[in-house]
């Protein structure tokens, strides 16, 4: 049986989490003039597959950039606040 568990992450409370050869990172993040840098943890230093998915917490779009095995940049509007989830894997 699978189950989903879910809570409300704090502003700025990041979850790593490591499965196997995935690793999994979660967090928010506050825009500042329209942009932010969010880190990852070491463990996606040795990442060979990533994927990041930004959600707005408001009705203005955020999106992911320059993205790379130590973070990403979110940009949208202003100070807005976002979710992400970063998923990772590292290939044998």
């Amino acid at each position: 049986m699978n189950r989903i568990l879910t809570r409300k992450l704090k502003e700025g409370v990041v979850v790593t989490e490591k499965k196997g050869n995935t690793k999994i990172q979660r967090g928010t993040f506050t825009l500042s003039g329209g942009t932010v840098a969010v880190s990852f943890s070491d463990e996606f230093a040795t990442t060979t597959d990533l994927i990041v998915i930004c959600q707005s917490n408001t009705a203005n779009i955020q999106y992911p950039s320059s993205v790379s095995v130590s973070g990403f940049t979110a940009n949208g509007t202003g100070s807005d606040t976002g979710s992400y989830i970063a998923i990772g894997e590292t290939k044998l």
